[in-house]
């Protein structure tokens, strides 16, 4: 019989403060690299700078998230994200690019939309 595995949500932790469950999301790694050709073909790849892309939906509480992301985009502010994902934990200097949210009457319910973007992660 197989081992059970424990599952679990992400969450995002800014300058280490948990802020917001993942509803759902998407992180993206990219190494940067790139094809590089000559005369005879492909001959190899370049070493690029590592982006990452953080993009997640929460449910915002009434009063808010106890940090405001409005105003870290506002002061284009730096912030420290902590993911916990893939068996450890990473951490990531990035910028809130983007906020946006629905809204539902019926359910009473707020979503918050948020983008992030930042270098190379580090792993912890």
């Amino acid at each position: 019989m197989a081992t059970p595995k424990t599952f679990r949500n992400a969450s995002v932790y800014i300058n280490s403060r948990k802020v917001a469950e993942i509803e759902s999301g998407t992180y993206e790694h990219n190494s940067g690299d790139e094809d590089q050709f000559g005369s005879e073909g492909w001959m190899g790849a370049s070493d690029g700078a590592g982006t990452t892309r953080l993009s997640f939906n929460t449910v915002v509480p009434a009063v808010g998230h106890e940090i405001t992301f409005k105003n870290i985009i506002r002061n284009k502010q730096y912030v420290q994200v902590a993911l916990i994902i893939d068996g450890g934990s990473e951490m990531i200097t990035m910028r809130i690019a983007s906020r946006s949210y629905n809204f539902d009457s019926k359910t009473g319910a707020v979503k918050g939309s948020f983008t992030a973007m930042g270098g190379e992660p580090e792993l912890v």
